[in-house]
């Protein structure tokens, strides 16, 4: 992980409750610290596509571990995931007059 970085991460889900996306990040003494979460996704018998964008990468953080995880009791199954750097997120620029 890089600090300020954006990543984006994909993969297909079926699931008989609702899963997000969850991540946590790794400092450089080892401890993972939780970090961010996706919106829930909706339950599917049938494999689903489901991407997330993570927010700004906190300043310390040098590993990354993102995936989908259930909020309460349910089956799912998860396959081909995809993580991705996005690179870093541009500053906002005041309108111009």
């Amino acid at each position: 992980a890089t600090a300020g970085h954006r990543y984006r991460v994909s993969g297909w889900y079926k699931s008989t409750t609702t899963p997000r996306f969850k991540a946590y990040y790794r400092t450089a003494t080892g401890a993972w610290t939780y970090w961010a979460q996706g919106p829930l996704l909706p339950p599917s018998d049938t494999y689903q596509y489901a991407e997330w964008i993570t927010p700004q990468a906190p300043e310390g953080a040098v590993g990354l571990s993102v995936g989908l995880a259930l909020d309460r009791v349910g089956s799912f199954t998860a396959d081909d995931f995809s993580l991705g750097e996005l690179g870093q997120a541009s500053p906002l620029q005041a309108p111009r007059r």
